[in-house]
């Protein structure tokens, strides 16, 4: 089966309807039409096949609420490193990462007003 076939149709049918049209309006004569129309067919094919296409990829809602960023240290900027993931979508909750011991932990909700590492118990930021 071919790799990423829905995409590849869409990219090439634009492509190919675009020279068609292109190649159509610049040799207006015999030549340039026995060029133009059979590449602007071909383009509307591939592209109505590509729209018609199911898509490759299908999200799994569970692995994507499983994720979360590898633990380990984040490299050194000469500051406090972290890095917050939230999901969007409910139950809304946030994996805040570390950047100087490099654990990371699940919270509830967005991204809170202030949060202390509780493992290494590095402030890694407070709003004003």
């Amino acid at each position: 089966m071919v790799q990423h076939f829905r995409s590849n149709a869409l990219v090439t049918g634009w492509i190919c309807t675009a020279l068609g049209a292109a190649i159509s309006i610049t040799i207006p004569d015999a030549f340039g039409m026995m060029i133009a129309f059979p590449l602007g067919t071909a383009g509307i094919i591939l592209l109505i096949l590509g729209f018609r296409s199911d898509p490759e990829e299908r999200v799994n809602i569970d692995s994507m609420r499983a994720w979360q960023p590898e633990e380990g240290p984040m490299r050194e900027a000469g500051r406090v490193m972290y890095r917050i993931d939230t999901l969007l979508d409910p139950p809304i909750r946030s994996t805040i990462k570390c950047g100087g011991c490099g654990k990371v932990e699940w919270i509830d909700g967005g991204k809170p007003p202030s949060y202390t590492c509780p493992h290494c118990s590095t402030t890694l930021w407070e709003e004003e």
